[in-house]
Order: structure tokens, then sequence, then C-alpha cells
């Protein structure tokens, strides 16, 4: 699946409508497929005890309308509740985290429930003909009465789940370990595609490539907005073709304002100017970050939470613990994995795409700078940050990573000491 269409499933996917519709049409195509064979029943050889419903079409009226009534008032009771919950998120977790919220299939799958019912029955509910009334024969739809009362049992049983699922989805712990799960995933497909972060060389690649010629082309940005997809792919494949080197300046979340440089382009090709329009369409761009590619933003929705839990309005240095517990195992898991190529060639060995560098450093500097900032005056979390870099030191690959987690374990014991003698 090519870049554009995984976002545009993303946020189809964080959208409160996309499954709620797709179920509603179901409902109204099984409303009619349902209608169909209730005009055929006496064709159909089923058990009668499969049709729960055996009255006249007035209770057939009755039982549709209660129905189409009660689920619609549930459906808008579910819809408070969820406003409600994203609010008090937003303003304990903070609104960053409101995407775990958005893209619960629990949720749109329950709404779903609630609007599908309420289409089914509301589609049967003109069906029921008593006798000679327009000048019809008596019709009872009793297999579309019965899917409705089965389909109204489901609701209830939904409702139950939606409350429960609720009250679990709001505990802190949740929420982080969903945010440490997505960005665990972010880790391993960005190093699969090898799209993620830095080689030491990459300087120098860039040195050599910019001695294929003296000039470069500044590529503008056509849109504004934060970078949450590049593909690379497409990049080199350009690159190829064109007998050109394209130097990437602008990362994965990143913002980048109309008409600011995104990518820098040399080579031999007299035509660069061509294919301006072709290297724009590689990045996607949007008006929020995403974890599509930006693994910075994991890491920051982690901090973010732990920061508003050691706030004076909330004081929770527990969440803030376990927000430092789930950033060590994101951490662990990026000095495990080998570290992908920065510098793309084509097949002939030759240099085609230089990606920026997000080095570990970057992530540890992000990352321990606002917690040990707002955590000077909390012990506990001091410790907890002491213990996490202790336990990373096993998995440092690097003598720069050691030195940096060094120079912060130093600040934090600093920190640290000031408190217990304060």
């Amino acid at each position: 699946m090519s870049k554009p269409l995984h976002l545009l499933f993303g946020k189809l996917r964080a959208s409160y409508w996309f499954i709620p519709g797709i179920m509603a049409v179901a409902a109204a195509s099984g409303a009619f497929v349902s209608l169909s064979l209730d005009h055929n029943l006496e064709a159909l050889i089923l058990p009668k005890w499969l049709l729960l419903f055996s009255g006249g079409p007035d209770a057939a009226r009755d039982v549709l309308s209660a129905v189409a009534g009660s689920i619609i008032t549930v459906a808008g009771v579910t819809f408070s509740i969820s406003i409600v919950i994203l609010s008090l998120a937003s303003q304990q977790y903070g609104p960053r985290l409101l995407r775990n919220f958005m893209r619960d299939r629990s949720i749109h799958v329950a709404f779903g429930m609630f609007v599908a019912t309420f289409v089914y029955s509301l589609l049967i509910l003109p069906s029921p003909l008593s006798e000679n009334e327009l000048g019809r024969e008596a019709f009872t739809p009793r297999l579309g009465v019965t899917v409705s009362i089965i389909m109204a049992i489901g609701c209830v049983f939904m409702l139950i789940y939606f409350i429960h699922h609720i009250a679990r989805s709001i505990q802190a712990s949740h929420i982080a370990a969903a945010t440490c799960d997505e960005l665990l995933q972010t880790i391993h497909a960005l190093t699969n595609n090898e799209a993620a972060y830095a080689k030491e060389d990459a300087r120098h690649a860039e040195v050599n490539a910019r001695t294929m010629t003296s000039a470069f082309i500044a590529i503008s940005s056509r849109h504004s907005g934060y970078v949450q997809a590049c593909n690379i792919k497409q990049l080199v494949s350009l690159a190829t073709q064109h007998d050109i080197v394209i130097e990437i300046k602008a990362r994965p979340g990143g913002y980048i304002a109309h008409n600011d440089s995104i990518a820098h382009v040399s080579g031999k090709n007299s035509r660069l100017d061509m294919i301006v329009r072709d290297i724009n369409d590689c990045f996607s761009l949007g008006s929020e970050r995403t974890m599509e590619q930006d693994l910075e933003f994991g890491f920051q929705m982690l901090v973010e939470m732990a920061v508003r839990a050691l706030s004076p309005s909330m004081n929770d240095p527990f969440t803030a613990l376990q927000c430092i517990d789930y950033l060590r195992e994101a951490f662990k898991a990026i000095m495990q994995v080998p570290v992908p190529k920065t510098v793309l060639r084509d097949l002939q060995g030759s240099i085609r795409v230089i990606q920026p560098c997000l080095s570990v450093n970057d992530l540890l500097t992000s990352t321990l700078l606002p917690l040990h900032h707002y955590a000077r005056n909390a012990p506990m979390v001091l410790k907890g940050l002491n213990n996490m870099l202790a336990s990373l030191e096993a998995n440092a690959k690097s003598p720069a990573i050691l030195s940096h987690m060094d120079n912060y374990r130093r600040q934090i014991s600093e920190s640290l000491n000031e408190v217990s003698a304060g």
C-alpha cells in the first residue's frame, strides 16, 4: 500500500463516521434482502423456532417503533459519553493523546451497531400491512422483525461492553501502554523499510554527493503542514531515472511552511525543474503529526503524559513512573534494532537519496530534558529516570550514546541530591 493511501486509511480509521457509515449501509442492504425473503417466506424451509416474532402487522409496527426509538436514544447517549470522555482526556492527558480514543475501533463498532440497528428497523417499519390496507393483502415481515429483535438484544450487550471499555480506556496505564505499542510498531516498520535514523557517515556521504555537481536546485513545498510521511522508494526511483541526487531537508514530524525548501536536487540533468511536482508528491503533509514515520512524536506523547502528571494540579508521580517504564521499553527497542540506511543508492552503487538524521541521542535529549526539568522536585521520578538510564547501558552500542547517557545521569543525580539535602 502506498504512503498516501496508507495515510488516508489511517485518517478513515480515526474518523467516527467511517465504520458506522459502512455498517449503516450494510444494514440498509440487509433490510431490503430481509423484506425480499419475507415475501417468499413460505418457499423457504426454516425451523419455526428461528422466527422469534409471530405477531401480526400491528404488533410488528409496535416492536419496530420501540426498537428504532430506543436505539437512537442509546446512540445519542453513547455519543454524549464519548464527547465527555474526549474532553476529560484532553485536559488530563493532553490533546495529542486524543488520537488513541479517535482510533479506538471498539467505539466505532459500538456506534455502528447502534446506527445499523436504527436504520434497519426504520426501513422495515413501513412494510407491515394490515388486511385491505392500501388494497393489498395483509403482510407481516416476521423475519425482518426477528432480525430487528436480535440486533436490539445485541445492542444491549454492546452498550454494556461500551461502558466497560470506556472505563478501561481512560486509565492512564492503558493509554500509556497503547501509545507504547504503536511506537514499537513504528520502530520496527521504519527499520524494515530502511527509513528511520542516521548513520555516522551521513555527513561524509552528503559531501560526496555534493561533489557530483556544484549547483543544486531547492525544491519548494507547494503546501504547508507537518510532514507525515515521505515515499523514500519513489524518491530513489525518481533520482535514478533522472540521474540526480536528492537531499531531503524536511524529516517526518517537521513543520513546512508554504514555499519552504523540502529537498535539494543536484545532478547533470539540465531540466531539474521538470521534476519539482513529482518530488512534492512524494511528501505527505497534514495539519497534525502522526506516528506513521515520526518516531519523535511517539516519545513526545509519553513525555507529555508524564509532564502533565507532574503538574501541581495533578501531582501524580506514579503515572509519570509508568510513562518512564514505557519509554525505557521504546529506547531498548531502538537500541537493539539494526540502524537502517540513511544514504540510499541505486543498483549501480551511486548515491541517490540522502535522508536527514534522527539519532538515539536526539531522542534522549528531547525525552530527558523536559522530564528532568519538571521532575526536579519529585525524587521518585528522578530515581525512575536514573534507573531507566542504568538499565539502558547494556543496550547502548555506541560510545557516543553511553557518554550522552552518563552526562544525563550525572545531572539527574545532582538534582536528586539537592532534593534529598533540601
